[in-house]
């Protein structure tokens, strides 16, 4: 080689002899994939490549979550309060980087590719996760449903599109169409979002929100709905009064949404893993003239927990 030198070291090389450090330590620069040697010194290079050396060398883990659309970071023996954490957690990062000799930048730069590679759905892996043993639950599931006589039959057919939407949408990538929005209308306090709740296990309730108004036209809104799985609009009547039902309806059945993420430079068009449900107290609060197909409303008489 001649006096200044270019190193680039496959990735398969590097973790095949990865050693994992301290957090207080400092990496030998000689194992970062991408450097520049002289006689006295070897300078890092700002790639991606390096940056996941970094944090591979640490144990920290990114990951990119498809629900919730969030880039998460763990970092051994590091925690900070849920209201800073995300910013935090990429300045520990920064700070890593700078006590290497790379450019602190770097994981503004690069952190959602790198995981993106390790992306992970967890209703979809919290589903998978325990094979069907065989036995139909779904009978006494729809059963939990208390609605009058001569809406039985519709009960029945309204919960199983609107469940195997809910599975569907977990395996969105930007081409499915979404039909629905499954509508209790019942009496205040009979535990319509409670009903909702109960349909996850405690450790992934955050993927459920509740009393969501929606605001087609407001992109906070949109975010706040499309990282979740199941969105609750609360009080569907003032979501009317809000908004143009028209509006609603093409939002509802979009099969991807058009927003910037945190640490992105540009607009992300993100599939739709979201599925709709509906509570509200009056009978008459449908009043659109083009048809209200998309709504499967049940009159709700009683509820009993999902849980039991």
């Amino acid at each position: 080689m001649g006096k200044n030198a270019l190193k680039s070291v496959s990735n398969d090389e590097i973790e095949a002899g990865l050693k994992i450090y301290g957090m207080n330590s400092f990496l030998d620069k000689s194992d970062f994939p991408h450097k520049v040697e002289t006689e006295n010194a070897i300078k890092l290079l700002g790639t991606k490549e390096n940056l996941k050396h970094l944090i591979d060398s640490y144990d920290i883990k990114c990951r990119y979550n498809k629900i919730s659309k969030a880039t998460e970071i763990s970092i051994r023996g590091v925690s900070y309060t849920v209201d800073n954490s995300e910013n935090a957690l990429l300045s520990e990062l920064s700070s890593l980087c700078a006590r290497n000799q790379l450019q602190r930048t770097l994981p503004q730069e690069y952190i959602l590719p790198i995981a993106d590679k390790d992306s992970y759905n967890p209703i979809l892996d919290w589903i998978e996760a325990k094979p069907w043993d065989g036995v139909d639950r779904l009978t006494d599931f729809i059963n939990t449903i208390v609605v009058p006589g001569d809406f039985e039959k519709i009960k029945h057919i309204y919960l199983n599109k609107w469940l195997m939407s809910a599975v569907a949408v977990l395996h969105n990538e930007g081409n499915l169409d979404y039909e629905g929005v499954l509508v209790f209308q019942g009496a205040q306090g009979i535990g319509k979002t409670r009903w909702l709740k109960n349909l996850l296990p405690e450790k992934l309730k955050t993927y459920i929100e509740d009393g969501a108004l929606i605001e087609p036209r407001n992109k906070d809104t949109i975010f706040t709905a499309c990282s979740h799985w199941i969105v609750e609009i609360g009080e569907l009547d003032s979501t009317f009064k809000a908004s143009d039902i028209s509006d609603i309806k093409r939002f509802i059945t979009k099969k991807t949404d058009k927003l910037r993420r945190p640490y992105a430079r540009e607009d992300s068009l993100l599939p739709r893993r979201t599925v709709f449900f509906g509570s509200v107290n009056e009978k008459s609060f449908l009043k659109d003239k083009t048809g209200n197909r998309r709504f499967w409303v049940l009159p709700v008489e009683n509820l009993f927990s999902t849980s039991r």
